[in-house]
């Protein structure tokens, strides 16, 4: 399994597991949730999961974080044994041909073909063997439309809703003479109304949602759950992944039912009030634009009387809740959306990393890496190595046309380390015993006289 499948597995268990691990959460309200996971049903009337499966992720979550969900597989995972790799391919090649064929459908055209022998291989092996490759993802079913049921959580924190929409145009600071869209992107929180944080941007990226996101925890703490639409940058998997790692809860709602999001459409309605005022006024440049929104949410919003909270202020609510808030450091706020990247080192000890080779060292060849970086509009401001677990440092681009300096440690081994892989230098036996017989040879003969070498010389 990839790099990449393991830790979407890892998200999906998360994902199963996250409504038993929101904070203060009741025994009874735990038992609750518990029954109702382990009652939940496949497609085809098969559980979920079992009670010791439940039970032994949250015990490995608890003791290791996201990290500890990561599947652990035999060394002959993905080695296929009944069918061959042609066999393989061709079934591969008949579903990408047509991906609403079915598995058994599959195995009776590969049986008629005469591919493969009637009966030889299950229909679950298959379809495990094509779920590997990405090719039996499910396709939503069509929903009906139909209204929303109301909802409103009982404490702060408990539950925030993101949106984005369209804004006002800006002059492009990038190209003069033409216009350029903004963006909305807030957060609200759905029992007190507040908008921790709101702003204007020019693109709609996974960087913006991303700056949004800190910028809202950091002033408000944590959020036990968010709940967003179907937009590419709401459900992308590094968002997820960020979610998953500050354990909170990633929910979306069916496409196309905004009003499941009532909250912050609502807001968004309001916000249409804001645009057109700042229209009779327009703004410049897209900070002038973000310090009037900000004067705006303050004081034409969140401290403003809302009819959902009995004329109470959104501010004045969350003050006044007594749910307890999760604050986060910095620090771990900006590990949690970091990305990765695996690369196996070559024989030089440098990997590829956009472009460019990185200097790892020579001591990691042959090894594959994890490269965690964060991803910025310029590009990766700083890139960490990893080997498995263990921290390598802070990597840079490899410098051309370095003088070579020979090393009496080469591997870089710290001798102190009584935990440091210390390498073992190649040797030969044989030649090690030709080299001392030599030696013993020469001892027996002793010295050379070179004055016995010269001809004999007049006086």
């Amino acid at each position: 399994m990839s790099h990449i499948a393991e830790r979407n597995e890892a998200l999906r268990r998360f994902t199963l597991i996250s409504p038993l691990l929101e904070p203060a959460l009741s025994e009874a309200e735990a038992s609750a949730r518990r029954r109702a996971l382990l009652a939940t049903r496949t497609p085809d009337g098969l559980p979920v999961l079992s009670a010791r499966t439940l039970r032994r992720w949250l015990e490995m979550y608890h003791t290791g974080g996201l990290e500890a969900l990561r599947p652990r597989h035999r060394r002959d995972y993905g080695v296929v044994k009944t069918l061959t790799p042609d066999v393989l391919d061709a079934a591969i090649a008949l579903k990408e041909e047509l991906p609403t064929r079915s598995v058994r459908a599959l195995l009776e055209i590969l049986e008629q073909e005469g591919l493969l022998a009637h009966g030889s291989v299950t229909r679950a092996t298959l379809d495990r063997h094509l779920r590997r490759v990405g090719l039996m993802t499910r396709r939503p079913r069509p929903t009906v439309a139909r209204g929303a049921r109301r909802f409103q959580k009982a404490h702060r924190n408990q539950l925030w809703q993101a949106d984005l929409k369209y804004g006002p145009y800006l002059p492009d600071p990038d190209a003069p003479g033409k216009t350029r869209r903004t963006y909305l992107l807030a957060f609200i929180d759905d029992a007190t109304r507040l908008v921790p944080y709101a702003a204007f941007f020019f693109a709609q990226r996974e960087f913006q949602l991303e700056l949004a996101f800190k910028w809202a925890v950091l002033r408000y703490g944590l959020p036990d759950k968010v709940y967003v639409d179907n937009g590419k940058i709401f459900v992308s998997e590094h968002f997820k992944l960020a979610c998953a790692r500050l354990n909170v809860q990633h929910a979306h709602t069916a496409p196309y039912r905004p009003e499941a999001k009532g909250k912050i459409e609502r807001f968004m309605g309001r916000v249409d009030e804001f645009i057109a005022e700042v229209q009779r006024v327009p703004a410049y440049t897209l900070d002038s634009l973000n310090d009037t929104f900000s004067v705006w949410l303050d004081a034409g919003y969140n401290t403003q009387p809302h009819s959902a909270l009995d004329e109470q202020t959104p501010v004045d609510a969350f003050a006044a809740d007594t749910h307890p808030v999760r604050p986060v450091d910095q620090e771990a706020l900006r590990d949690a959306f970091l990305r990765e990247d695996l690369r196996k080192v070559d024989k030089t000890g440098c990997v590829k990393f956009r472009g460019a080779l990185v200097e790892i060292g020579a001591r990691y060849v042959g090894k594959r890496i994890r490269l965690r970086y964060a991803e910025l509009p310029c590009g990766p401001h700083e890139v960490t190595a990893y080997d498995g677990d263990h921290l390598i440092g802070k990597v840079k681009p490899l410098e051309w046309n370095q003088p070579y300096a020979p090393s009496d440690n080469p591997n870089n081994v710290d001798p102190t380390d009584p935990f440091a892989d210390h390498p073992v230098p190649p040797r030969s036996r044989y030649l090690e015993a030709l080299a001392k017989k030599g030696t013993q040879r020469r001892q027996a003969q002793g010295g050379i006289r070179f004055r016995q070498l010269e001809e004999p010389r007049d006086v």
